[in-house]
């Protein structure tokens, strides 16, 4: 398995070729009559009782594709939806996710009547299964059998517990299995209904092979079941075993020089006609409990049914994993022909370490079937022979960072690659010791490493913090990713999809409404009520960083603008730009002082007001920052042709002390048209700007910040604050800083626009309308 199909984060996540990478952030069920296609025809989901080939949609090379599975197992039980389609139809958990007309993948129960899907074409469907190519993963056959291997102790281990699940009795979700569990799979004994422990698990490549001939609508011969599998009453396992193990690299070579030829003859349908259409869907709830089953498919992550749905089976620590993998994989071999690159995984404490990221990284790749683990060195050491010729040699250590003289172990490593869990909970200085590490092994006697970086997985930080700032402006060799929020406000809501909130909204803190956001990573992995109950009384901080991808609390203030600025809804997807019309001007917010700052805003033709850009400076005078900053910017092509007012610090039309001239004459004498604010108060200011921030108008927001500007963006969010003192109380007047300059700024402008909108005037002077004299009245 070199590869991990991701959601789309998570996708470009693993993709980024940054030196550092942050990943910061929160599948499928059906009926088990449902039939998926596959190699032996169609099958009901339930009888997939071991690894075989499943038709799948390949998103990379754009074809379907024969893929592998491990074999299907029980995994809970819910009021179903039937999901009706033009070739048939099947009933699904609202959280399993279908491929949509548009490439995106959406739960069912999200969807209205008459949205469409994706689907394979039924010309397709009704071909020869032979003729669809196989999946690329076959190239690589002894690691694919592992990867399968794993996936298939992972099925038979969750069957087991869904029969046990339904003989108790119980309804709920099943859990994942232990490593134990994975390393060792049982199976069920009818008779009493005792356990017995099953013969070491058949290799894939003894399940896996000839491809079904026949149409793929005709029924496949009934198979045997995966229990029938094991012979559990034999008294010579081990001689089965030993056997096997002879036959088996004759059988793998035949097998994988028929895959081969059979890659070969790609099918001429394929191409011959479009693969896939779209189809319009309807979907209704059920009003009973039925069982509803899970399938896992090797790196494409979907499967296709009878009727040609695309269906999804698929968090931040799983990507990391495999991204790791993938990673050593590419490794470039040494002159003995072994890729060796070494990993270090840190998190602040043991238990968490072992608890977490060990518990996730040894469910993908248990040890037994894909390495060793020893737990006096806190290593997993994997060599695995790869089909073409080389040896994976990667080894992966766990280290905690409890005490000082774990962290002094860990910053005296030589490493490849550098995993760090919860980024935010993992001080500085060590994250930059740590990253000083890398590029270090192996050494040049092995080829030096052929891609040496670093990937750090994280809830959101808390504001005004070194995590913070590095997220909010990376270095040049970093690159960030933030998953979608799993919750959305109404307004949040209305942005991202133009129409009102779908469903019932839960209620949070301060009687706050939310709205599960189907768009959310993995939101289809989780218990369709699992927001639902973790949301009631929750803290706003908790909501923020846990749910809604928000930075923390800063511990240094609180933000002036904290209960009406929206950072998803108030900051513009892409940037707009100004408005060349008199009718439009741009008002240029100026704030005086050593440190001028300007922010440039405009009313547009829809009612919006927009910050077009921002100007900041350090220790510079009124005069050289309108020579040297706004004016050069104003003269680019951008600006041709706009109108610009000025509205400034009200404080700049009083007399200075040692001269007549006011800041507010020098910008007039550089040639702009000024207005004047009503008011230099601190709570009018900020109740102009709180006005705008609350409005909508035609169910859009009224206020929208360019992206580019992120000072005035950084000030909102956490950096325009009131300080809080050392008893927790906050200030009455937010704190001088450098982000209340351009804070002040925007605040002059938002008056001079609020004002021109309320009384119908011209930067808040009256106008007289003229009245022509004429000779002649009515009577």
């Amino acid at each position: 398995m070199t590869e991990f199909v991701a959601t789309p984060t998570q996708w470009d996540f693993m993709q980024s070729e940054a030196y550092v990478r942050v990943l910061a952030g929160p599948v499928g069920c059906l009926h088990g009559d449902t039939e998926v296609v596959t190699e032996y025809g169609p099958l009901p989901i339930s009888r997939i009782d071991r690894p075989m080939r499943v038709l799948s949609w390949n998103e990379k090379t754009g074809r379907f594709e024969m893929a592998l599975s491990g074999g299907a197992f029980p995994k809970g039980a819910d009021y179903l939806y039937r999901v009706s389609t033009p070739q048939g139809g099947f009933d699904a958990a609202g959280f399993h996710q279908l491929l949509c007309a548009d490439g995106t993948y959406r739960p069912v129960e999200s969807f209205a009547h008459g949205q469409s899907v994706r689907q394979c074409c039924s010309d397709l469907l009704g071909s020869n299964v032979a003729g669809f190519p196989l999946s690329s993963h076959a190239d690589d056959l002894r690691l694919t059998e592992k990867a399968v291997d794993s996936l298939a102790c992972y099925a038979e281990s969750a069957r087991l517990r869904g029969r046990l699940l339904h003989l108790y009795g119980g309804n709920g979700q099943v859990s994942s299995p232990s490593p134990d569990d994975v390393r060792r799979h049982y199976a069920y004994a009818g008779a009493g209904g005792l356990l017995e422990r099953a013969p070491a698990h058949t290799r894939p490549g003894q399940l896996i092979g000839q491809l079904y001939t026949g149409d793929c609508f005709q029924r496949a011969a009934p198979l045997p079941s995966a229990v029938a599998c094991y012979d559990a009453a034999s008294a010579d396992v081990r001689t089965v075993g030993l056997v096997r193990r002879f036959l088996q690299f004759p059988l793998s070579f035949v097998r994988r020089l028929r895959r081969r030829l059979q890659a070969g003859r790609s099918c001429s349908h394929a191409y011959s006609t479009p693969e896939w259409s779209n189809a319009s869907i309807s979907v209704s709830r059920k009003d009973i409990k039925e069982t509803y089953w899970d399938l896992q498919v090797l790196d494409t992550n979907n499967y296709v049914t009878v009727d040609g749905t695309i269906h999804h089976n698929s968090g931040k620590s799983v990507c990391c994993c495999h991204d790791l993998v993938s990673l050593a994989l590419q490794q470039e071999p040494n002159a003995q022909g072994q890729r060796k690159s070494r990993a270090l995984i840190v998190r602040n404490t043991a238990d968490q370490l072992a608890k977490t990221v060990r518990k996730t990284f040894f469910a993908w790749f248990p040890p037994g079937v894909w390495g060793a683990w020893k737990e006096s060195e806190k290593s997993y050491y994997i060599k695995q022979p790869l089909s073409d010729g080389t040896t994976l040699d990667f080894e992966v250590w766990f280290m905690p960072l409890d005490t000082p003289q774990d962290v002094q172990r860990a910053l005296s490593l030589e490493i490849t690659f550098l995993y760090g869990n919860e980024w935010r909970e993992l001080h500085p200085d060590v994250v930059d010791g740590l990253l000083a590490r890398l590029k270090r092994y192996p050494s040049g006697a092995d080829g030096t490493p052929t891609r040496s970086c670093a990937l750090f997985d994280t809830n959101m930080p808390d504001m005004d913090t070194w995590h913070q700032e590095k997220m909010d402006e990376p270095p040049s060799n970093w690159s960030i990713h933030i998953q979608p929020p799993a919750i959305l406000s109404r307004d949040e809501w209305l942005s991202r999809r133009n129409e009102e909130p779908d469903g019932e909204p839960v209620e949070g803190y301060d009687d706050t409404k939310w709205w599960i956001n189907p768009d959310a990573d993995n939101v289809a992995n989780l218990d369709p009520t699992y927001y639902i109950d973790i949301i009631p009384g929750k803290s706003q901080d908790y909501v923020d960083v846990y749910l809604r991808c928000r930075y923390g609390r800063s511990l240094s203030g609180v933000p002036v603008y904290d209960k009406t600025f929206d950072y998803d809804v108030h900051v513009a997807k892409k940037p707009y730009l100004p408005l060349r019309s008199e009718a439009y001007p741009v008002i240029i917010g100026l704030d005086f002082g050593r440190t001028p700052a300007a922010v440039l805003m405009q009313r547009n033709v829809t009612g919006q007001v927009v910050v077009l850009a921002e100007l900041t400076s350090e220790n510079m005078s009124i005069d050289t920052f309108l020579d040297r900053k706004l004016r050069p910017m104003l003269a680019q092509g951008r600006w041709a042709g706009c109108t610009f007012v000025v509205a400034a610090d009200p404080a700049g039309w009083d007399k200075q002390q040692v001269g007549e001239i006011t800041p507010i004459d020098v910008v007039k004498m550089a040639g702009f048209q000024v207005a004047k604010p009503a008011s230099n108060r601190i709570d009018p200011r900020i109740g102009a700007v709180e006005r705008l921030l609350s409005s909508n108008i035609g169910g859009k927001q009224v206020f929208q910040i360019n992206p580019e500007c992120r000072v005035v963006i950084q000030g909102f969010r956490h950096g325009y604050r009131y300080e809080l003192n050392r008893k927790g109380q906050a200030s009455a007047k937010p704190e001088k800083n450098e982000f209340s300059h351009s804070a002040d700024a925007c605040q002059y402008a938002c008056m001079v626009i609020e004002g021109n909108q309320l009384r119908g005037t011209a930067f808040g002077k009256p106008q007289r309308r003229e009245v022509k004299r004429v000779n002649y009245v009515w009577s």
